[in-house]
């Protein structure tokens, strides 16, 4: 029942915004899915150049005939989801390592920044990784059909979730060459275990045949790569090629990864862990990784795959938005809470209320505030809409660059008071901010029927 703290928490930080009109990437979303509402794959693959993979737009289908059009029905979407990752970050770190761990990580999913704000309009990258916490928890259990199943929708999501099936491939396939007479042996075992392997590889390449028979192609918006006519998956496997992965995009990817909003501490923490590990454990760290266990294969997968990933997809020259990371830092809390949990046991009394004391405060900061000095010092501040956030948006990241923490849940529910009780027109300094996107957002205005504002100039600046 203790899951149900972490739950709890998440809800209370999540529902207060569960009515805002979505913004940015989440307005763009939405019309994406109201297109594909309205006439189908058809209608949809005519209003779009290029394509994500399309389960987002199953799930908004169902929702949008079942509640209406309206952004309960489109916003709910995070808030199911967000749950399903905060129960399945338990059950795969219980899996792992122990249940105290699983609950250390269930908390800090529940109260992670950037997955709150990605969380609120359902961006894809939120729901990916929350299918690749769900393919690897089923994985590490061995339940080989359920991974499957959940990993070819992880696919399904978005591009980047390619990386779990190749990766888990990987580790099977180095695994199995130290064991081929058991293969002999167990031949339709291991080919019913290879098919699950292969179906999620085997589920996008349909979805490829499907879009390639339509005219269309995979996603490839706002690649600003030399190669970025010939694709997105041309381009990833050309960077790795010519090493032309180490580019301008690349390190400011890397360094959100690594260093914004206090990220740098979290890193710290799992760094001096490993260490820790490694130097108490020297002569058994082999042992461990030749012994074929199942968890021990799970933590290599995790391992391998933010590996692949920060050579592929973040290197990839496109905005450099925070969520990007996300898959990664979700896994980093596994590690975080596994490092946490060993050292915590040592404490007494008195410095176990001390850590929950601090601990708490540093959710708050990052939740609620930008003031971590290392970041401010790489990227500087800005304010928007009365909320201070670091300048991501003046270093390659776009206007989305300011989702990553409750800042941006914060400013969207301002906005969509603001749009709401407006009267022919919002007046603010900052209408480049409450219109970021005005092609999109006066669609958005005619979908959910915002009848009270003037759509040809809904904004007047107040200077």
């Amino acid at each position: 029942m203790l899951i149900l703290i972490p739950l709890i928490i998440f809800s209370i930080l999540y529902l207060p915004f569960i009515n805002s009109i979505p913004y940015l990437d989440g307005n763009i979303d939405l019309i994406r899915s109201y297109d594909f509402f309205n006439g189908g794959f058809a209608h949809y693959f005519l209003s779009w150049g290029s394509v994500h993979p399309p389960s987002k737009l199953f799930i908004t289908d169902i929702l949008f005939n079942t509640f209406g059009i309206n952004v309960y029905s489109y916003n709910i979407i995070g808030l199911i989801f967000g749950i399903i990752g905060i129960i399945y970050i338990y059950k795969l770190c219980e899996s792992i390592f122990d249940k105290k761990t699983a609950m250390f990580a269930a908390i800090i999913l529940s109260t992670y920044p950037l997955f709150i704000a990605t969380g609120i309009f359902s961006l894809t990258d939120y729901l990916t990784s929350i299918l690749i916490i769900v393919s690897l928890d089923y994985y590490s259990r061995k339940k080989y059909f359920l991974y499957a199943i959940f990993s070819s929708i992880a696919v399904l999501t978005k591009e980047t979730a390619l990386l779990i099936p190749i990766t888990i491939m990987l580790i099977e396939v180095i695994y199995s060459l130290s064991k081929v007479k058991t293969i002999f042996k167990n031949q339709r075992l291991v080919l019913l275990r290879s098919a699950c392997l292969f179906l999620p590889l085997f589920t996008y390449y349909c979805w490829s045949l499907y879009i390639a028979m339509n005219g269309q192609a995979a996603w490839n918006d706002w690649n600003f790569s030399a190669t970025a006519n010939k694709g997105s998956l041309y381009t990833i496997i050309n960077n790795l090629k010519t090493f032309n992965f180490l580019n301008q995009y690349a390190y400011q990817s890397w360094k959100q990864l690594f260093l914004l909003n206090f990220n740098w501490i979290l890193w710290l923490i799992v760094t001096i862990g490993i260490i820790i590990f490694i130097a108490k454990n020297f002569k058994y760290v082999g042992k461990l990784l030749t012994s074929g266990k199942q968890k021990i294969k799970t933590i290599l997968v995790i391992v391998v795959f933010s590996v692949l990933y920060l050579f592929t997809v973040l290197s990839f020259q496109t905005y450099t938005i925070p969520r990007y990371a996300l898959p990664v830092l979700c896994l980093l809390i596994i590690g975080v809470s596994w490092t946490i949990t060993k050292s915590i046991n040592k404490f007494n009394l008195l410095l176990k209320v001390l850590f929950i004391i601090v601990f708490i405060v540093f959710i708050i900061v990052r939740l609620f505030y930008s003031i971590d000095p290392l970041s401010i010092s790489l990227w500087g501040q800005t304010s928007i809409l009365n909320q201070n956030f670091y300048a991501l948006n003046e270093h390659l990241a776009g206007n989305d660059g300011i989702t990553y923490n409750m800042q941006y849940n914060l400013i969207t529910k301002d906005r969509s008071d603001k749009l709401k009780k407006a009267r022919g027109f919002v007046i603010s300094n900052q209408c480049n901010w409450i219109f970021p996107d005005p092609n999109n957002d006066y669609k958005t205005i005619k979908i959910l029927k915002l009848l009270n504002l003037n759509i040809t100039n809904p904004c007047i600046y107040n200077y």
